[in-house]
């Protein structure tokens, strides 16, 4: 799935804008050891933002402990599938405690943002078998997708969160043990999952799916849809050769940045995708039918 990345900018951009869904990714060294968050570009509406509605509730965030967790994958602990080689090797990272979204961001916490004028809405408001999504009811509690990795962050600023960076997505995915799914290593079923059944190709669903459809997909922390679905945005950028204990801004980077890794796979994604260590990855003013978000922020100190 992962092809060399030996493209010119233009074809690169042409591509992006043929393609549904996220990019592959070409050969990567290793993800270093990740300590603190990313500073993400500021967001300048048009009119002053209303602050975040009284329906924001931290509450729907998971509290993820501070200490080490495995990051990337290990051969020996990835139910007989093969790791990548951006996947490698799988080493120990510490992290401070933080906190996540328990479920992607929806339709109706995303029109919030834009009904408070610090958000612009979808480039779609249709959905891969919908023709009404983003600004139907019945679709109020669905992850929003055709969002942009800067529609992403100005949602997550907005709602005085951040997006969460690539090492934080893993460790709320797999907790402290080296499973391969965040449910444990079982091959992923319509139980676990909105994606590709495992063994066929025939996907579970044909779209996406109200958020935490899936309990029985749950991390260890309880964290849900983290495979499957829709993928998710990162706050940190694709980096080629990424060389282990660079600081921390290399990996991040600012709002110059052009590459976002993206995790998690969607709901037209086959079981490779679902790993908790794969990884790909979208230009930021990319947008798709598969491709959602959730927030992060730094734990509040008492």
């Amino acid at each position: 799935m992962k092809t060399s990345l030996i493209l010119t900018l233009c074809a690169l951009l042409l591509l992006s804008a043929c393609q549904s869904g996220p990019m592959p990714i070409p050969p990567y060294t290793t993800l270093p050891p990740t300590t603190g968050c990313c500073d993400l570009p500021t967001v300048t509406p048009a009119q002053t933002p209303a602050p975040p509605s009284e329906t924001f509730d931290a509450s729907e965030m998971v509290t993820i402990p501070a200490g080490t967790f495995w990051l990337g994958c290990d051969p020996a602990y990835n139910s007989n599938l093969s790791c990548l080689k951006d996947e490698l090797p799988s080493q120990s990272v510490q992290l401070p405690e933080f906190k996540i979204d328990k479920q992607e961001v929806t339709n109706d916490k995303y029109a919030e943002c834009v009904q408070a004028g610090a958000c612009t809405p979808p480039s779609s408001l249709v959905s891969e078998t919908r023709e009404k999504y983003f600004d139907t009811p019945d679709f109020a509690d669905f992850p929003v997708i055709f969002v942009s990795w800067k529609q992403a962050s100005a949602y997550c600023t907005w709602a005085g969160k951040r997006l969460p960076t690539e090492a934080e997505w893993e460790k709320a995915a797999r907790g402290t043990t080296k499973n391969t799914f965040p449910w444990g290593d079982a091959a992923p079923n319509c139980d676990t999952s909105n994606a590709i059944k495992a063994g066929v190709l025939e996907t579970c669903t044909t779209d996406t799916q109200r958020v935490g459809s899936y309990p029985g997909g749950a991390s260890p922390d309880g964290v849900l849809d983290m495979a499957g679905n829709v993928w998710e945005w990162t706050a940190s950028r694709y980096v080629a050769n990424y060389l282990p204990g660079a600081p921390e801004e290399a990996l991040t980077g600012g709002p110059a940045d052009l590459y976002r890794v993206v995790r998690g796979g969607g709901w037209d994604s086959a079981p490779l995708n679902l790993l908790i260590s794969s990884r790909s990855f979208d230009p930021d003013f990319h947008n798709s039918k598969n491709l959602g978000f959730r927030c992060a922020m730094d734990s509040l100190v008492p």
